[in-house]
């Protein structure tokens, strides 16, 4: 019997539940929906401020005077100096290069005793001058003697003999000092070309020296450096070697100024070349040793000193994407701003057109957003 009622019991339950069901349904609420910003972002306000313009590059180090060292005398070396081998050290006149003057000896002696037997016939054609002006005079005759009389064209050609071999003596002089050849300055030799013992020809480079002075640097620039320059011989430059610069932040800079800067690029590089000349090591002038300035050769961070840019917008680099465009926030939602860059460096670029002032410019990186989202503003004073 009771198998029987169990299909209906179990239809009057189904029956009971469907009713509560029906007049218990589920409450929906359907009023406004409450916005949640997607991410928080930190913002800087975009103001107007001076930015003082420095131009960070690489240069090498030159010397400011490297000459080739040139024998005005053919001969033999009887003697090579101490102060004349490859980086030694010298002064200005000191011997360097001894060459055999055993023929410069003799031609000098030969002129000297050319002008000797000038000198004599000029004194003798004196005598016979003035024994002609006497003989003249005693010859009791009228008028004026001429020349050929008182013998004056024979005594200017006496006295041209005379100037002729004086004149031969003084370079017998000079080409016997020439075969010892001399510090032209004071300085240290980079290279020596040539040997004790061999013979060499008027003409010939013997050694390449460098002289006794700050050295130069060569740095290259872009050409979008040129209109942001300092005043060439005015702006202030800083130094720094460039591998301990690196370990060492707290190296003291060699100073000086902008020299000059070639007035057309290099053919192959396409760069412009500006040069660089040291005055003092971090403001010590008196400090004129060669072993406190840089090595010839090494290189070296630059950093010039270029225009003073008034009421500029700059902004750091990492605010900006694609070097395109950056993001402010606009009544709480990112807003994408295409810019236009003008001076830019490794922190911070100046920014000609697309931002204004009072622009909420966001500073934190984002990724892959897009105009609209909805943030949350942890506001920065100032990214400077």
């Amino acid at each position: 019997m009771f198998k029987k009622m169990m299909p209906l019991i179990i239809l009057v339950a189904m029956v009971g539940v469907a009713w509560v069901v029906t007049q218990n349904p589920p409450k929906v609420d359907r009023g406004p929906r409450t916005k949640v910003p997607a991410m928080t972002v930190e913002t800087m306000p975009v103001t107007h401020q001076d930015y003082q313009v420095k131009i960070k590059r690489y240069g090498r180090v030159q010397a400011r005077q490297r000459t080739t060292l040139v024998a005005e005398a053919s001969g033999l070396i009887t003697r090579l100096m101490p102060a004349i081998q490859a980086g030694a050290s010298f002064e200005k006149g000191d011997l360097l290069i001894q060459l055999d003057d055993a023929n410069y000896r003799a031609e000098l002696a030969i002129a000297q005793a050319t002008l000797t037997e000038s000198l004599q016939d000029y004194s003798d054609e004196q005598a016979q001058a003035e024994q002609a002006k006497q003989a003249w005079l005693l010859s009791g005759q009228s008028g004026e003697p001429s020349d050929r009389v008182l013998r004056k064209p024979q005594l200017k050609t006496a006295q041209a003999k005379v100037d002729s071999a004086r004149s031969s003596v003084k370079l017998a002089e000079i080409a016997l000092k020439k075969s010892q050849i001399r510090a032209p300055f004071s300085g240290s030799v980079a290279s020596l070309s040539v040997e004790q013992g061999q013979a060499i020809s008027s003409g010939a480079e013997v050694a390449v020296l460098l002289a006794k002075r700050p050295p130069e640097i060569e740095v290259a620039l872009h050409q979008r450096d040129l209109p942001y320059l300092g005043a060439i011989g005015q702006a202030k430059v800083e130094v720094f070697n460039e591998a301990q610069h690196i370990t060492d932040k707290s190296q003291k800079p060699y100073l000086g100024q902008l020299e000059r800067v070639r007035p057309e690029l290099d053919a192959a590089s396409q760069q412009l070349f500006a040069t660089v000349s040291l005055d003092s090591v971090d403001g010590d002038k008196t400090n004129k040793t060669t072993a406190s300035w840089p090595m010839v050769g090494r290189l070296v961070t630059v950093s010039i000193e270029g225009k003073l840019l008034v009421d500029a917008i700059a902004i750091p680099n990492t605010a900006i994407y694609q070097s395109q465009y950056v993001f402010v926030v606009n009544k709480g939602r990112l807003q994408k701003k295409n810019i236009t860059l003008g001076w830019q460096d490794d922190r911070y670029s100046v920014v000609t057109d697309g931002l204004s002032v009072g622009d909420q410019l966001v500073l934190t990186a984002l990724g892959q957003v897009s105009s609209g989202t909805l943030v949350k503003v942890a506001m920065k004073e100032s990214a400077q």
